[in-house]
């Protein structure tokens, strides 16, 4: 579900479960715990694909993920992928070693949320929209 609140698409916990077999509330210990767990991982992956992109890229694909199908798929993906790390790999990369493994790197890479460049259409269509996001 987008979130305007937070400017990005929030996965639901079920979502994960589904993909992974991971349990947020079992992992946290409580339902608030892991809603927060999952909102504050989710900012980061985030933050982390935005990180070195212009503000227009940034723009861009804020919109895009919050009114397309495929955007967003691709973002659940890659979300899914950050917190398999967080939790699953043997590399400390959100713990301070900055090292991020190549699971994480491959969602961005074999997806749209590598695109660069985008077409002036689109980026009209940021620039002009009414809607919030």
């Amino acid at each position: 579900m987008y979130k305007i609140e937070h400017h990005t698409y929030i996965p639901d916990m079920a979502y994960f479960k589904s993909m992974t077999g991971l349990d947020f509330v079992q992992e946290e210990g409580n339902e608030a715990r892991a809603k927060g767990k999952l909102l504050s991982l989710t900012l980061k992956a985030r933050d982390y694909l935005y990180s070195n992109k212009l503000q227009q890229t940034r723009n861009v694909m804020s919109y895009l993920i919050a009114f397309n199908n495929e955007w967003q798929q691709a973002f659940k993906d890659y979300v899914v992928a950050y917190i398999e790390a967080y939790y699953y790999s043997e590399e400390d990369f959100i713990h301070g070693s900055g090292k991020v493994p190549n699971s994480v790197i491959e969602k961005i890479e074999g997806s749209l949320l590598s695109s660069k460049l985008f077409p002036v259409s689109i980026i009209a269509e940021v620039r002009n929209s009414d809607k919030e996001w």
